[in-house]
């Protein structure tokens, strides 16, 4: 698959279903490279400074099974995992990079997005405010 680069909007309301048309610095991208590694999600990111962040990727739920690896929490039904955290630096910078196994995510298509919600790191189940995403839906096909 080719890597596809997805820009991150703010957000409105905390919530990844309301994207806006506003830009935020940075991007998010999603490499298939085949082989044990089913997915390489990564991305860099410009926002406040000192300031921790989660990354959560939707939907991967469907097909079913879909992922069936660790998460720091997730909330299954609407298909949202959080799989990473990352702190920006003094000038607002970060980056993440996450790699989902074939042994944990089934062969198939995909509609995805990424969200980073604001996210101090004391508490893995914590949900947060989602800050910025990506738009819906990025369709990717994980081939092992």
């Amino acid at each position: 698959m080719t890597p596809q680069k997805a820009d991150w909007f703010y957000v409105s309301g905390g919530s990844s279903d309301n994207v806006t048309t506003s830009q935020a610095c940075g991007h998010a991208q999603i490499v298939d490279p085949m082989g044990n590694a089913a997915l390489i999600v990564n991305g860099v990111v410009q926002l406040a400074p000192n300031t921790g962040y989660a990354v959560w990727m939707r939907d991967l739920r469907y097909p079913t099974p879909g992922y069936t690896g660790d998460s720091i929490t997730s909330y299954v039904p609407l298909g949202y995992y959080k799989l990473d955290w990352l702190r920006t630096d003094a000038f607002g910078y970060g980056d993440f990079q996450v790699k989902l196994f074939s042994d944990v995510l089934a062969d198939d298509t995909y509609d995805v997005q990424i969200a980073l919600n604001a996210d101090p790191g004391t508490n893995p189940g914590y949900i947060g405010s989602t800050v910025i995403a990506t738009l819906k839906y990025l369709t990717v096909s994980v081939r092992s």
